[in-house]
């Protein structure tokens, strides 16, 4: 039986807030003197959780952390690395800071085969998001499109403005907002996605800007124009996820199918605060 250790490798796409995703595994067992890696260089998943994701910029960070892993491990393999601390040998690899990509340490244990419990671990902690995540049956923009007939009939668009608010140790820089005495911005955020895990995580993400903002000096209500999952069994996750946002008294949630009304709200408020000139009923 061989002892061992493993660690995610996490691309952590937030350093305040800590949002993250697992995009690999690496295995160590001292005993044995053996290195194993598994990393993906599948990013759309990230795209899908956290907005756009610089794809070759991500695929080449990832093969520069495989290729000193492979190293690594073979210099262990023919004993010219040192052993002993398996977090002190990942450091060597990439140091512990704010970068995106870090080693998490989750647990170890006793096994007969590293191959297999390498396999097993990025099944359970990788490949069961990344794989099922590829997909995303809309987008965040996507989303907003089922907003913008709403907005745009009423002449709401040509009203808004970007708006970024800061705070302390974040900024977020919202497309669409205007003032009535706080500020009020409006997101659109696409839950359409293909497991529960994911839409999960990204509440937490929300909950967790949300949190980070509420520093800032500027009184603000974020309004997120959300969109659900279409995909059945996800009903759940979703309502979840809801409860999620609710947690923070900054997040409003707008849900798709009440577009219509929540933009006949905000163009009397609007008109009321002379930001239109009339009210557009329809």
């Amino acid at each position: 039986m061989n002892e061992y250790r493993f660690f995610a490798l996490r691309y952590v796409h937030d350093a305040v807030t800590q949002e993250f995703a697992n995009v690999g595994i690496v295995v160590y067992s001292e005993p044995a003197r053996v290195l194993k890696t598994k990393l993906t260089t599948q990013f759309r998943r990230l795209s899908a959780m956290f907005g756009g994701i610089d794809g070759e910029s991500f695929r080449s960070a990832i093969r520069y952390v495989q290729s000193r892993l492979d190293e690594a491990a073979e210099e262990i393999r023919t004993s010219m690395f040192p052993g002993g601390d398996a977090r002190a040998i990942l450091a060597r690899v990439l140091p512990e800071d704010a970068s995106a990509l870090q080693f998490h340490p989750i647990g170890g244990g006793l096994t007969e085969d590293l191959d297999e419990t390498l396999q097993s671990l990025y099944s359970r902690y990788v490949a069961r998001y990344t794989d099922r995540g590829q997909s995303q049956s809309r987008s965040d923009e996507d989303v907003w499109r089922a907003f913008r007939d709403a907005f745009e009939s009423r002449k709401l668009t040509s009203a808004l403005e970007p708006k970024t608010i800061t705070a302390p140790d974040y900024e977020y820089e919202f497309a669409r907002a205007w003032r009535n005495g706080v500020w009020n911005v409006y997101e659109p955020v696409s839950f359409d996605l293909a497991d529960s895990s994911t839409i999960l995580d990204k509440a937490n993400g929300w909950l967790g800007k949300a949190t980070t903002l509420r520093r800032s000096p500027e009184e603000h209500q974020i309004f997120l124009l959300v969109g659900g999952p279409h995909r059945e069994g996800l009903e759940t996750a979703f309502s979840r996820a809801q409860n999620i946002l609710r947690l923070s008294p900054d997040l409003t949630i707008v849900p798709e199918d009440q577009a219509e009304q929540f933009a006949a709200r905000l163009a009397r408020e609007m008109a009321e605060h002379r930001v239109l000139p009339d009210v557009a009923e329809g």
